[in-house]
């Protein structure tokens, strides 16, 4: 009976590059069942058959042809785990902390919208709370339906209306400008706010700012660089964006913290509120002070 036929379970498969022969219908050679039958944990040919459903004759083939070909099928291994050996060397597995970048670039790129909606969402929440603590409780969140304003926020607080541009960089990243729209310009206390996050955490801060005093429109930029399509033309050109203009990172202000954010968006008005709720919390740990001497 020779190695490539005379067998009714077993056959050949030179599309695999190995020379012993497979169990017909699955896709392991028959010296994988062979495997199963020697050693200390061994089985019953009739076992194997009844772990993998087939016929018990299938499972004696395995057996016989295998004990004929010893030699074949040890050459044939060992060539297989020098594959495998050679390409963990050349493809060494990934340290924990390149593990964590990978999955981060991952998911920034893969699901960039979302993140930029998720920032928006806790740049929102941020506002929220230290207004709250500076008592205040009249602030109005509103979006535009159709992205053709130049802004993607509008919040009201204090008789003052920001239009507001956000922008966002992972921290450490080599940003170096932002593109904003003329149409920005145009509202009554436009703005530009860079957030700055953490890649991980998405926490923000701090911050980088371009606009005027609150209540002022945005300083001029119609001298500024005309900002550029990111894809070229079918002449490999990339055309200019007359309705955008290019500002530098070197042009916005630095702003470490929301607090201090939401004094350049809204003024005074915050700066009066935040002295009120100081003064109001001072008095109410003397007055405690007081009532605990008392009793």
């Amino acid at each position: 009976m020779s190695a490539t036929n005379g067998y009714k379970h077993l056959e050949p498969r030179p599309q695999s590059g190995a020379k012993r022969l497979f169990v017909k219908g699955q896709k392991f050679p028959a010296d994988m069942l062979y495997g199963q039958v020697v050693g200390e944990d061994s089985l019953t040919p009739e076992e194997v058959a009844d772990n993998w459903s087939l016929p018990l004759e299938a499972v004696l083939e395995a057996i016989e042809y295998s004990e004929a070909n010893l030699d074949l099928i040890r050459k044939e291994r060992a060539e297989e785990l020098e594959r495998i050996r050679e390409f963990e060397r050349k493809h060494p597995p990934l340290t924990p902390s390149l593990v964590r970048k990978r999955k981060s670039i991952t998911i920034h790129s893969e699901h960039s919208s979302y993140r930029e909606k998720l920032l928006e969402h806790l740049f929102i929440g941020e506002i929220l709370r230290h207004l709250w603590r500076l008592g205040i409780t009249n602030a109005e969140f509103l979006r535009p339906e159709v992205d053709s304003g130049g802004y993607d926020l509008v919040i009201g607080c204090n008789d003052i209306l920001r239009h507001i541009q956000l922008k966002s960089s992972v921290r450490g990243a080599t940003t170096a400008k932002q593109s904003v729209s003329m149409r920005l310009a145009e509202k009554p206390s436009g703005c530009v706010v860079w957030l700055i996050f953490d890649e991980h955490t998405l926490a923000l801060g701090p911050y980088l700012w371009f606009g005027g005093l609150p209540g002022s429109p945005l300083p001029d930029i119609k001298s500024f660089p005309l900002a550029k399509h990111t894809k070229a033309n079918s002449h490999g050109v990339k055309a200019a964006r007359p309705n955008v203009r290019v500002i530098k990172r070197a042009q916005f202000a630095p702003i470490a913290s929301i607090p201090q954010l939401i004094e350049r968006l809204f003024g005074v008005a915050v700066e009066s509120s935040s002295q009120s709720v100081v003064e109001s919390n001072r008095a109410d740990r003397l007055s405690g002070r007081r009532n605990a001497a008392s009793a």
